[in-house]
């Protein structure tokens, strides 16, 4: 992972958590550019549970952030804040990593991160949409995309306080994220709207064996995580929200003949040294701000075509085209791949989370902590025999 991140561009810096329950590595990717001032982290934990392989919990978290990170960098477009893509250790073990590095943090710096968001099972089989802090402004981009989707979110109520955003909240810094739930059990309310089986967990696979890809993974869900998460990217880190920069002087070294230049905002339109005059007046129109895209009244064959698009395609224009060609959409057939893989293969061309001989450099030479799983392809840290932790972490 580190070597991907630096080849698309980024400064990556491996933080070794002393204090963690099985010393190890936070990974920090910082897209260079942006005002630093304005800084906003993403953040998924890499680790899971030795229970099982971990695919939803949390590769899918772990991945749509990775992909993320690699279309901005592949997009490279103008920085308005500063944009940092965080993976953490030891978070099965009590919020270990994440809660090490922000109080690493200055209180300067952490004055200088305007949000953090969290993804922390994104894909779950059973799952609804949730919003950590949904009403806040942290959250007014995530669930506008969703909201865009007539998803009707809601609240994340099960995973409060129980993953990495409650160390940043901890220092006051704003936090929201997306969730699909865990071993929470779907109401009937929710099943109706969203679909699934109403009195069954989120995912009955949390923290079991059989969450493994690709049949612990909701395909839809991980596709609208990540595209949500693109459109946040988009609405923080690259343009600042949406608002487009005003209106200022307009210059004219001389269009027409115009032997003399002009400057202003507003004024009448008059003649220059050699053309007759126009009419009208002239000021600056600052552009429209894009805003999410509505379902209603559309075609059916346009609603099902705009429902695979997405702001990711802001970072990555040509990404369907490609699809197209590689057989990456969903319901392309069988023996394709599906939108999913790509997210996941990110991590490992097998699906898996991490493999034995490619994992990390965070991870090489630190077996005395880690157990190897050669039958799943996974990094697994063993979970303590006796909790000392004070939080139930995702």
């Amino acid at each position: 992972m580190k070597s991907t991140l630096e080849a698309a561009g980024y400064t990556v810096t491996l933080q070794r958590c002393t204090t963690c329950t099985y010393p190890s590595d936070n990974v920090i990717a910082d897209w260079p550019g942006g005002d630093a001032t304005k800084t906003y982290v993403y953040g998924a934990h890499l680790d899971s549970v030795s229970a099982g392989p971990g695919i939803n919990d949390n590769g899918s978290g772990s991945a749509i952030l990775l992909e993320n990170a690699l279309q901005l960098a592949k997009a490279n477009p103008a920085m308005t804040g500063h944009a940092r893509f965080t993976w953490w250790t030891d978070e099965e073990q009590g919020l270990n990593g994440s809660a090490f590095y922000a109080k690493s943090l200055t209180a300067t710096q952490r004055g200088q991160i305007k949000a953090y968001y969290n993804f922390d099972m994104v894909a779950s089989t059973n799952g609804g949409y949730f919003i950590n802090h949904i009403t806040s402004a942290a959250a007014a981009p995530m669930k506008a995309y969703w909201d865009s989707l007539g998803l009707q979110p809601e609240e994340n109520v099960e995973g409060a306080g129980r993953s990495d955003d409650y160390s940043f909240e901890n220092y006051g810094i704003p936090t929201s994220g997306y969730a699909m739930g865990a071993s929470a059990r779907k109401t009937s309310a929710q099943a109706a709207k969203w679909g699934g089986t109403s009195g069954a967990s989120y995912d009955p696979c949390y923290h079991s064996a059989c969450d493994k890809y690709p049949s612990n993974i909701n395909a839809t869900g991980l596709d609208r995580s990540a595209d949500g998460l693109a459109y946040t990217i988009w609405h923080t880190a690259v343009d600042g929200g949406g608002t487009p920069p005003a209106g200022g002087a307009l210059t004219n070294g001389g269009f027409e003949s115009g032997a003399t230049g002009w400057t202003g905002t507003t004024g009448a339109i008059t003649s220059s040294a050699s053309k007759p005059a126009h009419t009208g007046s002239w000021k600056p129109v600052a552009r429209r701000q894009r805003q999410p895209r509505q379902r209603g009244g559309l075609p059916v064959l346009r609603r099902a075509r705009q429902r695979h698009q997405s702001d990711a395609d802001l970072l990555d224009p040509h990404r369907h085209r490609r699809e197209r060609q590689h057989g990456l959409r969903q319901g392309d057939g069988a023996g394709q791949r599906d939108h999913e893989a790509l997210l996941l293969q990110r991590l490992h061309p097998e699906g898996h989370l991490v493999a034995e001989d490619d994992r990390p450099e965070c991870l090489q030479g630190h077996d005395d902590h880690l157990e190897v799983r050669r039958d799943r392809g996974l990094l697994a840290p063993d979970e303590p025999s006796s909790s000392t932790t004070s939080r139930r972490a995702f």
